[in-house]
């Protein structure tokens, strides 16, 4: 470096193999330029992949969800059907089975466990309409070197994800209610367990994942029922930061049936130094985003939020 500040070839130094190395660099270029994608062509793909991206959002934002359980599952004689969007929840016997089937036909998705066997039970034809199995994918979790291996049911799932502690009604129980004739206690036990299957459903389509928790482990298993597209909690992170935007969120278990935002807590997103990652914060700090069970964009003047 000279005295004023600029740089200068050491005296000695011999360039030539760094001139005969970028000659080749420029050369290599140049040769290979017409199958190098223009930088404005690639922008151009990748504002319709998003357009594309969003317009699928939109679709499938405006599908009709239903979550059914049923009992006996081989021989139904009982179904509740949950409808996701209006949270609402009906049990039809077997001796109005017609009635189901025409009231499923209003619905462009159907949940439940062993989705496909049941459909057949009741007789219904989903024809082209999306079917999302709501049972584990993993049936086993190894839980050391000796073979010890865990069991993976969906009872342990709904527990460990939604904090709902025991989510399914005891078959026996069941079978005596509806033995005995006693529809009543039949009913709002299924309806029960309905609404626990709907709190694991609403957190995978969240997230993406649900979680595997017993004792010391804590491990996430893959929702498959997630849409792609669908908008889930890392995108309504990054379009609160974008917006500038708050949120509202759920912490800890599977929020209440009549009111999912009654313990709503009001969040903020903020990126990280490096602009990679984005976190949620409150009052309190930081919120894990494992525990958030519902999420949503609020508007500054609704949400009564605060300023960091």
């Amino acid at each position: 470096m000279l005295p004023d500040g600029r740089w200068a070839i050491a005296p000695g130094a011999d360039l030539t193999g760094v001139r005969e190395a970028v000659r080749e660099r420029v050369a290599l270029s140049r040769k290979h330029a017409s199958l190098q994608t223009p930088p404005e062509v690639i922008a151009a793909h990748q504002a319709a992949w998003e357009r594309q991206r969003e317009e699928h959002r939109e679709v499938l934002e405006g599908l009709r969800r239903c979550l059914l359980v049923a009992f006996p599952a081989a021989r139904p004689a009982a179904v509740a059907v949950v409808d996701v969007g209006e949270r609402t929840v009906r049990t039809w016997f077997a001796d109005h089975f017609a009635e189901l089937r025409e009231h499923l036909a209003g619905y462009d998705l159907f949940g439940a466990l062993d989705v496909r066997p049941l459909l057949r039970a009741l007789a219904f034809d989903p024809g082209e309409r999306r079917l999302a199995d709501l049972g584990a994918t993993q049936k086993t979790w190894k839980l050391n070197q000796r073979g010890r291996t865990l069991q993976i049911t969906t009872d342990l799932l709904i527990a460990g994800t939604c904090g709902i502690s025991k989510p399914f009604g005891e078959p026996g129980a069941l079978a005596r209610h509806l033995e005995a004739g006693d529809l009543g206690k039949l009913t709002r036990r299924l309806e029960s367990d309905a609404k626990a299957l709907c709190a694991l459903y609403e957190y995978g389509r969240l997230h993406g994942w649900v979680r595997l928790r017993w004792g010391f482990l804590d491990e996430r298993l893959p929702a498959p029922w997630a849409l792609r597209d669908e908008l889930r909690l890392h995108g309504l992170k990054e379009q609160a930061c974008a917006r500038q935007l708050p949120m509202q969120v759920v912490l800890g278990t599977a929020p209440g049936w009549e009111d999912p935002w009654s313990r709503a807590r009001t969040v903020l997103a903020r990126k990280d130094a490096t602009g990679r990652w984005t976190w949620l914060w409150d009052e309190r700090g930081h919120v894990d985003d494992v525990d958030i069970q519902r999420a949503r964009l609020v508007e500054p003047a609704s949400a009564g939020y605060f300023r960091s």
